[in-house]
């Protein structure tokens, strides 16, 4: 306030800081003044934590991605994937979702014959939170988390009765475990604390 009235003592001349009212006038500006600064920090603090906090279907995603996979299993007795690792967006991520979503064309080598819907997450919109459709609604792109980024998908191929993976800087071991999945938030770095994990509830 003071260095607010020292910059008004200054910028206008002694004449005119002695007309009747002019003290409103200034007490008014500085009060336009803060209360705009004080909005402009309250959006600045609320659009951080949409970007930090994850959305209830984040967790959602990653528990039936791990649920999906381990019905896949006790169905087929196989993992519905030839790579222990898969993100849900790519060549590799769309074909995994389609077999997990019981979607695609019939032929011999199909994943999932029976067709079963294994996983199920609501649809996103602009690539993110959510699964993402082609435009004729037929084809599935991607399944994103609410930063735009898609999920991790690890599986045991090994069969030896415990997931075990890098996650970060880190090695991760699920014991009886053959599926795992995961976002990696909103700073986008696989073994940082604003990580979204199944195994961790």
């Amino acid at each position: 306030m003071e260095y607010l009235s020292d910059w008004m003592n200054q910028r206008f001349s002694p004449s005119l800081a002695s007309v009747p009212g002019f003290l409103w006038i200034r007490t008014v500006m500085f009060l336009v003044i803060a209360i705009a600064l004080a909005v402009m920090a309250g959006v600045a603090v609320r659009n951080s934590a949409i970007l930090v906090n994850p959305k209830p279907s984040d967790h959602h995603a990653v528990r039936n991605l791990e649920a999906a996979v381990e019905n896949y299993v006790k169905e087929y007795g196989r993992l519905p994937a030839s790579s222990s690792h898969s993100e849900t967006d790519g060549k590799e991520g769309q074909e995994l979702l389609s077999v997990l979503l019981g979607i695609g064309e019939e032929s011999a080598q199909m994943k999932n014959p029976r067709l079963i819907k294994f996983l199920s997450v609501k649809e996103g919109e602009g690539r993110r939170d959510g699964l993402i459709y082609d435009d004729a609604g037929r084809h599935v792109e991607g399944l994103f988390d609410s930063w735009g980024r898609p999920y991790v998908v690890e599986m045991d191929l090994t069969n030896k009765g415990s997931l075990r993976f890098n996650h970060g800087s880190k090695e991760v071991e699920l014991p009886g475990r053959w599926v795992a999945a995961y976002s990696v938030g909103a700073d986008g770095k696989a073994g940082t604390r604003d990580d979204i994990k199944s195994w961790e509830r």
